[in-house]
């Protein structure tokens, strides 16, 4: 039962994901705190996924494999909901979705072959990054939503759909892209041989 329980949590991040991203887009008040409530829950399960399977030692290859894929389902969900939600543009999202592709077909290309890929510091800060980057804007979604503080739901427009939360989202796009050259780099022989 140990061995399946950090990819048990791995597959409910899976199954939150598209709840998550549903309930934000339905523009009720009450959906869009619990949505984002969902995915503070999800996002924190990332950790005790890999902190249960190190602990405990039930650490597998599948394991390795479906916790980052859960993750990059979770973040891209999330983006793609900002962008419906005009907050941020298609194109960062795009890039963004576009190297979590390569990197994921690396992976399952490498375990083909008998050489498996281990995730990067710099790709784990690039999660964490996003995670942090996407509670936020929620964070702000979900102030928005519950009145608690006052002001207008104009007052909080001001801050989700700032410069300062456009600027972040490039400079998370341009750490991401940073992450697959250094996959390409770290990974050269498995790809170019």
């Amino acid at each position: 039962m140990k061995a399946n329980i950090p990819n048990m949590i791995s597959y409910s991040r899976i199954v939150l994901s598209p709840i998550f991203m549903y309930l934000l887009l339905s523009g009720d008040n009450i959906y869009i705190l619990i949505s984002g409530l969902i995915f503070f829950i999800a996002a924190i399960s990332d950790y005790f996924d890999g902190w249960y399977a190190r602990k405990y030692k039930v650490v597998s290859d599948y394991g390795v494999f479906l916790d980052p894929l859960a993750d990059k389902v979770l973040t891209t969900l999330a983006f793609v909901a900002l962008v419906m939600l005009d907050v941020v543009p298609l194109w960062p999202v795009i890039v963004i979705l576009f190297r979590d592709i390569f990197t994921t077909v690396l992976r399952i290309y490498a375990e083909k072959v008998g050489k498996p890929v281990i995730t990067s510091k710099s790709a784990k800060l690039k999660t964490v990054l996003q995670m942090v980057y996407i509670s936020a804007v929620l964070a702000l979604f979900m102030l928005k939503s519950s009145g608690l503080f006052g002001g207008s739901p104009e007052d909080y427009d001001v801050f989700i759909y700032s410069s300062t939360v456009y600027y972040a989202m490039l400079g998370l796009t341009g750490f991401t892209v940073w992450t697959a050259i250094e996959y390409i780099y770290q990974n050269r022989k498995i790809l170019f041989n």
